[in-house]
């Protein structure tokens, strides 16, 4: 068992013992003091979540606009979501493009989209008893948002389409994540993503060649195909995804927390 499983399970096992007493376990009248909102699952349904593995911390981000990274937030929120955990998608866009699609998208009460100007540390530990997992959607521009994101995440996620201009942005990006780097104990688990991609197409295949050459950085053995199918589904009230779109992010969701041997 890793230090963080047995620190949340000796947690899980002292809440258990508190409440031992207790006739009944409360559920949806439970509130969740940080967001203010009604907590979808009874406790003992979070007491085992926090058995089950420690909360990760995805940060969706690159430096440069229109690489589909709220779309993959989104996508990504909602299939962790769907495994059964409880997920909070922190938009730190300022379009906050994540938050809007809340207003009119949302479905399931698992996730909870919270405009967040910065995440630190601190609201992470206050955050650890509330969901298994955070993604963060970063803002396209270099700034403390980004930074801090990189310096608190478990792993960054750096969707990259195939063109040149979109390459040429990577190295600025890794040049901030190695920045933020000297500020961690350990250093970043950067995941590239080839998004909209064309399997039939020289420029995806040459993208994902070209990203293999940075140091110190993974690229997905998963690619997001260019289909109109992930725009349409979050373009108004949820729409479940085919499965032939539903497998890379499936596939994709399991390199990111490790489950993919």
């Amino acid at each position: 068992m890793s230090q963080a499983i047995r620190r949340r399970y000796f947690t899980t096992v002292s809440l258990m013992a508190s409440n031992a007493s207790r006739t009944h376990v409360r559920g949806s009248d439970s509130v969740s003091p940080f967001f203010h909102r009604p907590c979808a699952f009874p406790l003992y349904v979070h007491l085992y979540a926090c058995y089950s593995r420690a909360m990760s911390v995805i940060a969706v981000m690159n430096l440069k606009g229109g690489v589909g990274k709220t779309t993959l937030a989104i996508l990504l929120a909602h299939e962790l979501a769907g495994r059964g955990g409880r997920v909070l998608l922190a938009d730190s866009d300022p379009q906050a493009s994540a938050h809007a699609w809340s207003t009119w998208g949302l479905t399931k009460d698992t996730i909870v989209v919270q405009p967040t100007k910065k995440i630190t540390r601190k609201l992470l530990a206050e955050l650890k008893t509330k969901f298994d997992t955070v993604i963060i959607d970063c803002p396209p521009a270099l700034g403390d948002q980004c930074i801090l994101a990189a310096v608190v995440a478990d792993a960054a996620l750096i969707p990259v389409l195939p063109g040149a201009l979109d390459f040429a942005a990577t190295t600025v990006m890794l040049e901030t994540l190695s920045a933020a780097d000297t500020e961690r104990q350990t250093p970043l688990k950067k995941l590239f993503v080839v998004n909209r991609a064309d399997s039939r197409s020289a420029m995806s295949n040459a993208l994902v060649k070209q990203l293999k050459g940075f140091e110190g950085c993974k690229v997905a053995k998963t690619t997001i195909p260019q289909r109109a199918g992930y725009t349409k589904a979050i373009a108004g009230k949820w729409r479940s995804l085919s499965r032939d779109l539903q497998i890379p992010i499936e596939s994709l969701a399991d390199e990111l927390l490790g489950e993919d041997a």
